[in-house]
C-alpha cells in the first residue's frame, strides 16, 4: 500500500469553502486516492475555520477517509463555533494562551478565554517564540 501525504494550506481551503475557486487540483475527482487508513490530520498553528474543516472532512470522505479524521470539526459544527477547538497537542509540542499586559508582562488565559496562542516544540523552537 502506498502512503499519501496531503499538505493543506488553510487559506486555500477557505477560499474553496467560500466558493471563490471553482475547479482546482484539490477538487479534481479523478484522483486515485484511498484514504480509508487515514488516522488523523495535524494542522499547523494557524486558526482553522470550522466551515473549512467541515468541507475538508466531507471532501476527504469521497476518497474513503473515515468521518472521525477531523473530529474537532464535528464538535465545533454542532456547537456553532467559528474556529476549531485546539484539541490535544501532538507529543512533545506544548501550547498556551496568553494575554498581553502592560510592558512585557503577560498572564495565562483561563479555559475558553481567547487571546494569543503560543506554541513550543523541540524540533523548530527551543522555547516559546518571543518568550520574555
Amino acid at each position: 500500500m502506498s502512503h499519501v501525504t496531503l499538505a493543506v494550506w488553510n487559506g486555500y481551503l477557505h477560499r474553496i469553502s467560500s466558493g471563490k475557486i471553482e475547479e482546482t487540483a484539490i477538487l479534481n475527482t479523478n484522483f486515485n486516492l484511498h484514504l480509508s487508513c487515514l488516522s488523523f490530520l495535524v494542522f499547523g498553528g494557524e486558526a482553522n475555520i470550522v466551515e473549512t474543516s467541515d468541507v475538508l472532512a466531507h471532501y476527504l470522505g469521497k476518497y474513503g477517509a473515515p468521518p472521525h479524521v477531523i473530529s474537532t470539526a464535528l464538535y465545533d459544527v454542532l456547537n456553532m463555533q467559528q474556529f476549531c477547538s485546539l484539541g490535544r497537542c501532538v507529543p512533545k509540542i506544548e501550547m498556551r494562551v496568553t494575554i498581553p499586559k502592560a510592558g512585557d508582562e503577560k498572564a495565562y488565559a483561563s479555559a475558553n478565554e481567547l487571546d494569543l496562542l503560543e506554541v513550543c516544540e523541540p524540533i523548530v523552537f527551543k522555547g516559546y517564540v518571543n518568550n520574555r
